[in-house]
């Protein structure tokens, strides 16, 4: 009887494929040894495949380290905030009652 419900969809099942031996420095050396090679020729395309190299290369490790620059610039905006949050804090209690008291 469970089976038949009409309102309930089936769950999609995942596909998950691990390589069992990938060895992800070796394919690095290899391709760099490839590139080495090959950086002695004079082939256009190689040299534009060694200038975008060179790019990703940098993004990436721009990338990187714009994550250290956000997580400082969070930091500092949260640090900021609570002590606006504390002298606000501080200024109410100590100067509403005689606020109060002006306007009464």
């Amino acid at each position: 009887m469970a089976g038949l419900n009409p309102f309930r969809v089936p769950k999609h099942q995942k596909y998950r494929y691990i390589p069992r031996y990938w060895e992800p420095d070796k394919e690095e050396l290899q391709e760099r040894l490839r590139q080495a090679s090959s950086a002695t020729s004079d082939d256009p395309e190689d040299m534009k495949a060694r200038i975008s190299k060179g790019f990703k290369r940098q993004a990436s490790y721009r990338g990187s380290s714009m994550g250290h620059v956000k997580r400082k610039s969070n930091l500092i905006l949260l640090a900021i905030i609570v002590v606006l949050l504390y002298l606000s804090y501080i200024l109410i209690v100590k100067y509403l009652p005689q606020i109060e008291k002006a306007l009464q």
